[in-house]
């Protein structure tokens, strides 16, 4: 309960440049995240309109996962 996520962002372009598994298994978190709490929304936006939400972010992490357009920014609420 210490985290609860509000919103979840990621550019558009991971539809179009991974394969169906991998995506598959990205909304399966993020639907886990819905369970959790139903009013989650899940953007997906150009990935320059990505970027530019990361300077107003409190803390990254870096997983080294090689998923191209894998990244993810988590809102909490």
């Amino acid at each position: 309960e210490n985290f609860k996520v509000g919103n979840i962002w990621q550019a558009e372009e991971f539809l179009s440049t991974n394969p169906d598994d991998i995506i598959g298994k990205f909304d399966a978190h993020f639907n886990g995240f819905k369970r959790l709490n139903p009013e989650v929304e899940v953007t997906r936006l150009a990935h320059n309109d990505f970027k530019k939400l990361v300077p107003n972010s409190i803390g990254l992490i870096r997983t080294g996962d090689p998923t191209a357009y894998g990244n993810v920014i988590l809102e909490s609420v």
